[in-house]
């Protein structure tokens, strides 16, 4: 009886032992997991905190952006600003198109009026115009701009908008034809010749390393 008792306490025990070790196990395993996860963590955070340096090339000018010397990593507020020229381009492309349709449009309707013996007013009415009738608007103020459009046609109104969105991709084209600056050359210059100086630096101690010396 005794034996029998000995005996279960000795396995109760071997099952004890492997359900402790199997919790240690458990239990090291999620926090080398954690410790991953908090190495990774801090690894993004310190990528992301880097300061933009120069990098040995150049940031070809385009639609969106100047001349300028390329940084590693990019500044997020330089990727921000040309992500929204380009999204501002698209925009203004629409537009103008949508103002020279509405012209062309306008034109023809007055074409339409005249040979229906009807000449349309300033506004797009057909109403005769009636030079001592009052003006409904009192003496509220305008803009210089709002009452020299007031004056044109409707057509021209939309060619004027059209030919205003186009001095903005006449700005574009400006910012494509910049060059770099002679500081610009110097810096990104200078990036190659330190990043030249580190290969030669890194490969003078692999041949070190090769050699056994060390």
């Amino acid at each position: 009886m005794e034996c029998s008792l000995q005996g279960d306490k000795a396995a109760l025990g071997r099952v004890h032992n492997k359900r402790s070790s199997l919790l240690e196990g458990i239990a090291a395993s999620r926090q080398a997991r954690s410790e991953r996860k908090r190495k990774l963590k801090r690894a993004r955070s310190s990528r992301r905190k880097r300061t933009p340096r120069v990098h040995p090339s150049f940031l070809a000018p385009t639609l969106f952006n100047i001349a300028l010397p390329r940084m590693k990593p990019q500044p997020l507020s330089l990727s921000m600003m040309i992500n929204d020229r380009i999204k501002r381009r698209d925009q203004r492309r629409e537009s103008q198109e949508r103002h020279k349709r509405w012209a062309h449009d306008m034109i023809l309707e007055e074409e339409f009026y005249r040979d229906l013996g009807i000449r349309p007013g300033p506004n797009g009415d057909t109403t005769e115009h009636h030079p001592n009738r009052k003006n409904r608007s009192g003496n509220r103020s305008r803009s210089h701009h709002r009452d020299d459009m007031d004056d044109l046609s409707f057509a021209d109104r939309h060619f004027g908008y059209a030919n205003l969105i186009g001095t903005y991709f006449e700005r574009d084209a400006a910012r494509a034809a910049t060059t770099y600056t002679p500081q610009m050359i110097s810096a990104v210059r200078d990036a190659r010749t330190k990043r030249e100086q580190r290969r030669q630096r890194l490969a003078a101690e692999r041949k070190v390393r090769g050699s056994g010396d060390v």
